[in-house]
């Protein structure tokens, strides 16, 4: 692992980071303003390194899946400190959509975690809201290509029915281009996520996609 991820509400974003800073932790990058961006990187005084999140994807208009999260977590403990978790159905949502993504190191590990979820045993209720959370995101594509990626290759217990349910689903052209581009190499990736951040982002406002408005965004 190169950090811990630790996901607050956007409005607790500032105070957060002022405490941090508070107790000796240092905030080395620029905190960014723009919608594109989700996370700060925090270094403790020791030199572990803090992902500070305040949306779990990277798509804008896909805010609203914080609170769902959130309502769904459950209790957990962290060397003696008690603590919040996403639950099993979403931690595998997630490992499966950023598994997806191209990275300067192999994001192998994407494949250990998930299979670490599916042996959990996963029950009927884990599969629903796997399903209809990849539906309702309109993340359909990264969901079902990493399943079937992980019954090929490791013959991973994933049930035919929820493979045919997300197939059967037609994600939207804004969906079907960053699944694409997910593929790219970092530094085109990200060049290519300014505009479907936009995108994301006017869908989210409810505004109409314009050059002038994306100029303003960029």
């Amino acid at each position: 692992m190169a950090d811990v991820d630790l996901l607050i509400p956007r409005e607790q974003r500032d105070d957060a980071i002022d405490q941090l800073v508070r107790v000796g932790w240092r905030h080395t990058n620029p905190l960014p303003s723009s919608p594109m961006f989700r996370a700060a990187v925090i270094d403790a005084p020791n030199g572990t390194t803090v992902d500070l999140q305040w949306r779990l994807l990277q798509q804008p208009d896909l805010d609203w899946f914080d609170d769902e999260v959130r309502a769904r977590a459950v209790d957990t403990d962290l060397r003696g400190v008690g603590a919040r978790r996403p639950g099993t159905a979403d931690m595998l949502f997630h490992a499966l959509v950023h598994g997806a993504k191209s990275n300067p190191v192999p994001p192998l590990r994407w494949v250990s975690d998930a299979v670490a979820l599916l042996r959990t045993d996963l029950d009927e209720a884990d599969w629903d809201i796997l399903r209809t959370t990849a539906i309702a995101t309109d993340l359909t594509l990264p969901v079902a290509d990493g399943l079937r990626y992980l019954v090929d290759l490791l013959d991973a217990p994933v049930p035919s029915r929820v493979l045919d349910e997300l197939d059967a689903h037609r994600p939207g052209r804004l969906r079907r281009a960053e699944h694409r581009l997910a593929a790219l190499p970092v530094h085109v990736r990200r060049r290519s996520y300014a505009v479907t951040a936009y995108l994301g982002e006017s869908r989210r406002i409810g505004a109409t996609p314009t050059p002038l408005g994306f100029a303003r965004f960029a």
